[in-house]
């Protein structure tokens, strides 16, 4: 959420919330280069863009937050609503039943052009049920709210008296300041020569990086982003080993585990080399050890709270 001082907002028949800063974040306005030449087509060309200060929430709105909004007013969302035939002129009466598309990741390679490949449309899902009948999002109260259409936003913003973020505010706070840059950063996913730390920024965890000397004979090492996400984090910190050489991250692994998190290990049938990861697993400290192609999908489920 986003908001300007000054800026009128239209009368509706929401009930409204006095807008509140205190647990907001200013940004100065300035001017900088949106957009990429190097990614999809619908983002070229660059181009210099200005945007006025504006305050923004440091963090997404949540399914606490929501659910106060969804109390207040009485709002249903999009998903909730079930369609109109009108709208779908020829669609068969029993798909028209409430309901939203769920990631289900696939097991197996799949036509990367499909995204129906792993997208399907799964009746009941909506921010409740993200996932559809199953699980709730009870005990998620933190998460941030998922399943929501613009319409839903957009009414969630105006009765917290705040706006949605243009595009060009989004993308000028996402930039973490470093104007034109790849990544929020730097302009490498992943420098070498420099360790890589979570640190404590002024918008929430961002990433630092530190001339620090090796560790594990390692520059950058995996010990030293691992025990800095502690710090962060706590309990709630998981960490996944995949294949490399060395034991790097074994220090760092009993770090996360004692501290109640967690960790993932790539399983050595599937590595290319079975040292970090085997580091891990044989220090005992593994909440699973499991093949490539089966670790992304854990951890969609851990994020949708399904601890299996």
């Amino acid at each position: 959420m986003s908001s300007r001082s000054g800026t009128e907002r239209p009368n509706d028949d929401l009930m409204r919330r006095t807008p509140s800063h205190s647990d907001m974040v200013w940004l100065t306005g300035g001017t900088f280069d949106m957009g990429s030449d190097g990614h999809y087509p619908e983002e070229a060309p660059v181009h210099r863009v200005h945007v006025d200060g504006f305050f923004i929430d440091p963090y997404p709105v949540t399914n606490r937050q929501f659910r106060r909004f969804v109390e207040a007013t009485g709002y249903v969302t999009v998903a909730e609503i079930a369609p109109d035939p009108k709208d779908y002129p020829g669609a068969l009466p029993h798909m028209l039943k409430p309901g939203s598309l769920v990631f289900t990741p696939p097991r197996h390679p799949v036509d990367l052009k499909d995204w129906s490949q792993w997208w399907r449309f799964e009746f009941g899902a909506n921010w409740r049920r993200p996932n559809g009948r199953g699980r709730s999002n009870q005990g998620l109260d933190d998460h941030p709210v998922v399943q929501i259409a613009y319409k839903d936003a957009a009414a969630y913003a105006a009765w917290a008296g705040k706006d949605l973020p243009t595009e060009a505010e989004w993308e000028y706070a996402a930039s973490g300041g470093l104007d034109g840059a790849e990544f929020a950063w730097g302009e490498e996913l992943a420098p070498g020569g420099r360790h890589m730390r979570v640190v404590r920024g002024p918008t929430g965890p961002t990433i630092a990086l530190g001339d620090d000397p090796p560790v594990n004979f390692c520059k950058p090492a995996v010990d030293p982003l691992f025990t800095s996400a502690i710090d962060i984090w706590q309990g709630g910190t998981l960490a996944v080993v995949l294949t490399g050489m060395g034991s790097d991250g074994m220090r760092g692994g009993k770090d996360i585990v004692a501290a109640g998190g967690s960790v993932i290990a790539q399983d050595e049938a599937s590595s290319v080399v079975w040292g970090m990861p085997g580091a891990v697993a044989n220090a005992g400290i593994c909440a699973a050890i499991l093949p490539l192609n089966q670790i992304a999908p854990k951890l969609v489920r851990l994020f949708s709270g399904d601890r299996s």
